[in-house]
């Protein structure tokens, strides 16, 4: 890792202490170059957080693991939607997992730096990245154009907002919807999920919910029965903290949004 100085700082302007711890995970297919000499400078990190480990696993010894995170409906997106990265990844000698917990992080910088230790790799020999906890799979070139090249850290692109029928048995095409989100436990903070919403106020939904994502990632604390006034929505909606972190659904805490 060659040093470098004067990297940009990540603030969280809204920071609360005592808000939650952050956790990263993710995993990088390919065949590594060795050795991978870093540029702090070009990448925009100082390497990895003393929190956050990283293991190498080769398909030869440990296929196992390599194919556990190549699984479910996630995969089978991917083997639809973009069947090389799909085959390259089935076909990658190693995997890069790289996971660790940041106690209640007042600044970003963590991410900062795990991010282009990441673009580092996606540069020398990697083909995908895994992103278990947003519930997405990065090509190289789409990293490359939102993670790694914009000036400003696009942050509400490491979480995602997911849309679903409330009752899918039913049928009813138009029925109320829920949103969540996956991906705050990142930032160190619970997830979002907004129940019973009708399909008329979805863009209101989404817009509230993009606002909560981007307070939370700068620091925000909800708290039990806080109110919220969103433009399109009924006036009274009101927040409760719940949930733990085995919950499939979010793997974080999570914050139920309820309607009047």
């Amino acid at each position: 890792m060659e040093p470098v100085s004067n990297l940009p700082e990540w603030e969280r302007r809204l920071f609360q202490p005592g808000g939650g711890d952050a956790f990263l995970f993710y995993v990088v297919f390919g065949q590594f170059h060795q050795p991978m000499t870093i540029s702090g400078s070009h990448y925009k990190t100082a390497g990895l957080p003393k929190q956050v480990t990283l293991g190498l696993y080769e398909r030869e010894n440990e296929p196992q693991t390599l194919e556990s995170f190549v699984q479910g409906f996630l995969a089978q997106k991917l083997k639809e939607e973009e069947p090389e990265i799909f085959a390259a990844v089935t076909e990658a000698p190693q995997c890069l997992v790289i996971s660790g917990t940041v106690e209640d992080p007042d600044n970003l910088n963590y991410l900062r730096d795990t991010l282009g230790v990441i673009s580092a790799m996606l540069d020398n020999g990697g083909v995908a990245v895994y992103d278990p906890q947003k519930f997405h799979w990065w090509s190289p070139k789409h990293w490359k154009e939102t993670i790694q090249r914009p000036k400003d850290p696009a942050l509400n692109q490491h979480v995602s907002i997911l849309i679903s029928l409330e009752n899918e048995k039913s049928g009813d095409k138009n029925g109320p919807v829920w949103l969540h989100t996956r991906g705050l436990r990142k930032f160190g903070r619970p997830d979002l999920s907004l129940r019973n919403l009708d399909q008329s106020r979805l863009d209101a939904g989404v817009d509230l919910c993009n606002y909560l994502i981007e307070d939370q990632i700068m620091g925000l604390q909800l708290c039990e029965g806080q109110t919220l006034d969103a433009p399109g929505l009924p006036i009274g909606i009101t927040c409760h903290p719940t949930g733990n972190l085995e919950d499939p659904d979010f793997n974080n805490v999570h914050i139920e949004i309820r309607l009047p």
